[in-house]
């Protein structure tokens, strides 16, 4: 927050704690890049959230991230002069990305819904029973 107020980009950049679910969507939807720098993840919501929304995401390369959508852009940790050149690389090419991620929604839909995962999810206990 710091940096953002010494460089004078608060009219551009937002930081955003906690929110309910429908007041996250309209955020996402209203938004042009989510940036996810997590060290760890499982199966990140908020990426999945926002791959749905067709935004275009930038994201480390951590847990299932890379399995959510192959528009995500993934960027190592620790690493700001990536998430930097990721922001401007996206920026650049806005509505080229938006429009391969909106093409995306229906896939992801698909792969992770509760329709699609709930077998999968069957099959292991089964698994582990045997």
């Amino acid at each position: 927050k710091k940096e953002i107020s010494r460089k004078k980009l608060s009219d551009k950049v937002q930081t955003i704690g906690l929110k309910s679910w429908p007041e996250t969507l309209a955020i996402l939807k209203s938004s042009d890049i989510l940036i996810n720098p997590s060290y760890t993840e499982g199966l990140p919501t908020t990426v999945l959230e926002a791959a749905l929304c067709g935004i275009p995401i930038i994201a480390t390369n951590v847990g299932g991230t890379a399995e959510i959508s192959s528009n995500i852009t993934l960027i190592p940790q620790k690493d700001s002069e990536a998430i930097r050149d990721a922001i401007i690389k996206t920026s650049k090419n806005l509505q080229k990305i938006k429009t391969s991620s909106v093409l995306e929604v229906t896939r992801i839909k698909e792969k992770f819904s509760w329709k699609a995962a709930t077998p999968k999810f069957l099959n292991i206990l089964k698994s582990l029973d045997q």
